[in-house]
């Protein structure tokens, strides 16, 4: 069975998950209400970041992707084993 790899990575002005298409919309996803939330949240985080803003609430980028094999899991186990979360940019060049 092939299963859909989605990747989990930062880009300014979009959610942070990817496939070999491109960027999605986490709500193009069935995963939870909440799970949308944080992603979404945790990604306009980034976005802020990328931007250069400088305000006392930005996390360093260290701290900021701590969260990233924590959302790689949660979203593993919201969507099953129909699809792959892996994180990072890499694409699929098999095809």
């Amino acid at each position: 069975m092939d299963r859909i790899h989605i990747r989990v990575f930062p880009d300014m002005a979009t959610d942070p998950v990817w496939n070999d298409d491109g960027g999605l919309s986490v709500d193009d996803l069935p995963i939870s209400q909440t799970l949308r939330d944080e992603i979404r949240q945790w990604g306009r985080l980034a976005d802020r970041m990328m931007t250069g803003e400088n305000a006392p609430d930005l996390p360093n980028w260290d701290e900021w992707e701590i969260r990233t094999p924590e959302f790689v899991s949660r979203l593993q186990e919201e969507l099953g084993d129909e699809y792959l979360v892996t994180p990072g940019p890499e694409m699929d060049t098999s095809a």
